[in-house]
C-alpha cells in the first residue's frame, strides 16, 4: 500500500508541484537553476546513465573510439563501439534488444526473452589517437526484468542520477494523463514507456481527436494484449483492429490472426495499390483470382483453381506455363493431349505477321514426335541473298536436304513428286523472243538420242525408269542443265517430233494414194 501511495506521488503530487514552479520562475532561470540543482558535476570520464532497459553513456573526454562492454547473470553480454567519426555524442545500448543471442541447451543461439535479474557491471574504454586509453567502470541491478540502482528503484525515477530538466519536464506532464506511462527526453532520443503495473490485462494508449476522453469513433487505440495470442493492435474506436502484430512477428491488416509475415484481408476493394503520380497499380485477391490492375483494368490474372506450375519462371528468365523447370525461353507443358499455341486477332484488317522467327543467322524450328525414335524433322533457311538463298525441309540425321524452296520459286525434291496433275506455265504473255525450228531436224537429233532403261542410285533393285540422259539430252539439243530434265524441253522436243512424223506420214500418204491411182489406169 505504501509502495502504491508512494507511486501516486511520484506520478501526480511532483508533476503539479514543478509545474507550479515553473508558472513562477522565469523559464531561462528555471533551466539554469535546475542545471545546477539537478544534473551532478560530470565524472572525469563519462556520465552513465541506467534506464528501465537502456545505457547511455556522454563522453566527458575526447576519443578516437569507444567501447562499452557489459556482463551479468546467466552469460549476459554486450559489447557496442562508436567512433569519433560517426559524429556521437552518446554512445546508446538497448539492454535487451542489442544483448548477445545466448546458447541454449541444444547448442543452438536464442535472442533473450527478458533481462535475468542480478547484479550487472560495465566498462567504457575510450581510446584517443594516440593510442592512449581511459575506462568508466560501474554496476547496476535488474529486479523483475527492470534496471534498477541500488536503491531498488528504477533509475529513472530516483534523484540521485536524473536525466536534464526538459527531459522531466515530458515525464511529469504525461504522468499526470497517463499514469502508467513514463517519457524520457534528451539530446539523443526519446523513450516512452507504458506498464500494467498489476499485471492482470492489456496495456493501451488511446489518441482522441474529439473533445470526449472516452473511446469513441473519432480515437485511435494501441494495445499490447497479454492474452494468450500476444499480440499487439492498433484499433479505430472499438471496432476490430485494423493492424495487428503477433508475438512471432506476423503481421495483419484487416484479420488478427495473421498466418503469414504480411497478411492482408478485404473482400470489398482493392487489397494492395502502388501509385507514382497518376500511374497506379494495384494487386487484389477477388473472384476466386489473383490480379494484377494498371488504372483499373485487369493486366494479370490467374485462377485460384489454377493448377501447380500454371506459370513459373526460372533463375535464367524461362518462363514455364505447366511446367515448373522450362528448358526454353517460352516451355509449354501438359499432360492431358491440350497442349496448344494460339495467336488470335479480332481486328479487321489487311493480312498482318503472325509469327516470326529472328535469328543473327540461319533460323531453324524443329518438330518431333517423341514416342518414336528417330522421327525429327528441320525447318530452316540457309544460303546466301541473291543466290542460294532457299528455304529447306530436312530429316534430321540423314544430312542432306528433302526439299528446298529457292528465292526464284524453283524447288528441288529429293524424290517423287505425287500429284493429281502438274501445270506448266506456258501463256504466250509470259514468254518471249519466238524462233520458227525446223521439226525434221529435231525429230532427227531425237532419233539419234540415247533412250535407255535405269535406275536411280538410291533405289531399291529392281526399280525400272526409261529416258535419256541429261547430259546428252544437253549435248543434243543444247536445253536443260547438264544434270537435269526440264520437261519443258521434252515435251517441246516431243511436240516437234510428232509434226515431223506427221509431215512425213503426210508425205507418204499422198505418194501412195498417186501410185494407187497410176496403178488403176
Amino acid at each position: 500500500m505504501k509502495r502504491h501511495i508512494d507511486s501516486l506521488a511520484r506520478n501526480h503530487i511532483r508533476p503539479i508541484g514543478l509545474l507550479c514552479v515553473l508558472a513562477l520562475v522565469p523559464f531561462g532561470a528555471a533551466v539554469a537553476q535546475g542545471s545546477d540543482t539537478w544534473n551532478e558535476a560530470p565524472a572525469p570520464v563519462a556520465s552513465v546513465t541506467v534506464g528501465d532497459a537502456f545505457i547511455d553513456v556522454e563522453p566527458a573526454v575526447g576519443f578516437e573510439t569507444a567501447t562499452l562492454r557489459i556482463a551479468g547473470p546467466s552469460d549476459y553480454a554486450l559489447t557496442k563501439s562508436i567512433s569519433a567519426e560517426d559524429g556521437a555524442f552518446y554512445l546508446t545500448a538497448d539492454l535487451l534488444m542489442e544483448a548477445e543471442a545466448v546458447r541454449g541447451p541444444q547448442g543452438d543461439m536464442t535472442a533473450l526473452a527478458g533481462l535475468p535479474d542480478g547484479r550487472y557491471y560495465y566498462e567504457v574504454q575510450f581510446t584517443a589517437a594516440d593510442g592512449s586509453t581511459k575506462r568508466e567502470t560501474g554496476a547496476f541491478r535488474v529486479q523483475d526484468g527492470i534496471a534498477l540502482q541500488n536503491t531498488g528503484e528504477p533509475l529513472s525515477q530516483t534523484s540521485e542520477e536524473r536525466p536534464g530538466l526538459l527531459a522531466r519536464i515530458a515525464g511529469s506532464v504525461l504522468d499526470v494523463f497517463v499514469p502508467s506511462a513514463h517519457a524520457q527526453s534528451g539530446d539523443f532520443d526519446n523513450f516512452v514507456s507504458i506498464r500494467n503495473t498489476t499485471d492482470t490485462g492489456s496495456s493501451r494508449l488511446n489518441l482522441n481527436s474529439s473533445d470526449s476522453i472516452t473511446v469513441d469513433d473519432d480515437s485511435w487505440r494501441l494495445i499490447n494484449d497479454d492474452g494468450e495470442g500476444h499480440r499487439f493492435d492498433v484499433s479505430e474506436g472499438l471496432s476490430t483492429p485494423r493492424l495487428t502484430i503477433l508475438q512471432g512477428g506476423n503481421a495483419g491488416i484487416g484479420t488478427t490472426t495473421p498466418q503469414d509475415q504480411l497478411h492482408v484481408n478485404d473482400s470489398s476493394g482493392f487489397q494492395v495499390r502502388l501509385t507514382s503520380g497518376t500511374t497506379t497499380a494495384r494487386m487484389d485477391v477477388f473472384g476466386g483470382r489473383f490480379a494484377l490492375y494498371g488504372n483499373n483494368s485487369t493486366q494479370f490474372s490467374v485462377n485460384s483453381d489454377a493448377p501447380t506450375n500454371s506459370l513459373s519462371i526460372n533463375a535464367d528468365g524461362d518462363a514455364g506455363f505447366g511446367t515448373g523447370s522450362p528448358s526454353a525461353a517460352l516451355h509449354v507443358s501438359r499432360a492431358d493431349n491440350s497442349a496448344n499455341v494460339r495467336v488470335e486477332d479480332t481486328g479487321a484488317g489487311s493480312p498482318q505477321v503472325m509469327f516470326q522467327l529472328l535469328n543473327n543467322g540461319f533460323p531453324q524450328f524443329n518438330m518431333q514426335d517423341t514416342s518414336q525414335t528417330d522421327v525429327s524433322w528441320s525447318f530452316r533457311l540457309s544460303g546466301t541473298a541473291g543466290s542460294t538463298e532457299r528455304f529447306t525441309i530436312t530429316k534430321v540425321g540423314t544430312g542432306g536436304a528433302e526439299f528446298e524452296l529457292f528465292a526464284d520459286g524453283s524447288a528441288t525434291f529429293a524424290g517423287p513428286v505425287t500429284a493429281d496433275g502438274v501445270l506448266l506455265t506456258s501463256t504466250r504473255e509470259a514468254k518471249t523472243d519466238f524462233r520458227d525450228i525446223d521439226e525434221r531436224d529435231v525429230l532427227d537429233k531425237l532419233a539419234s538420242l540415247e533412250i535407255s532403261e535405269w535406275r536411280y542410285k538410291d533405289e531399291a533393285e529392281g526399280t525400272t525408269h526409261i529416258g535419256p540422259i541429261a547430259e546428252e539430252f544437253h549435248e543434243v539439243f543444247g536445253l536443260s542443265d547438264g544434270k537435269r530434265l526440264n520437261m519443258i524441253d521434252t515435251n517441246g522436243i516431243t511436240f516437234a517430233a510428232i509434226q515431223a512424223l506427221h509431215a512425213e506420214n503426210r508425205d507418204l500418204k499422198e505418194r501412195l494414194a498417186a501410185l494407187e491411182q497410176r496403178l488403176a489406169e
